[in-house]
């Protein structure tokens, strides 16, 4: 009985680290693709602002003449 009481003991605990080590490489995983979604988003904006400030300058430079 005790050795059957070890080997199962052995196994939950293989077990238990394999779901930890699971549980963490889907939280790393999930965070870069956040960062990734977050990279695209300041590239767009940062786009938009450029858009935008080449329209507010040529607005001025239209109205100086």
């Amino acid at each position: 009985m005790n050795k059957m009481n070890s080997g199962m003991t052995s196994t939950v605990a293989g077990i238990t680290v394999a779901m930890i080590a699971g549980t963490a490489a889907y939280m790393m995983s999930d965070r870069s693709h956040s960062m990734q979604r977050q990279a695209k988003k300041l590239r767009r904006a940062a786009s938009h602002a450029a858009k935008n400030a080449g329209v507010v300058i040529d607005s001025i430079s239209d109205m100086m003449r």
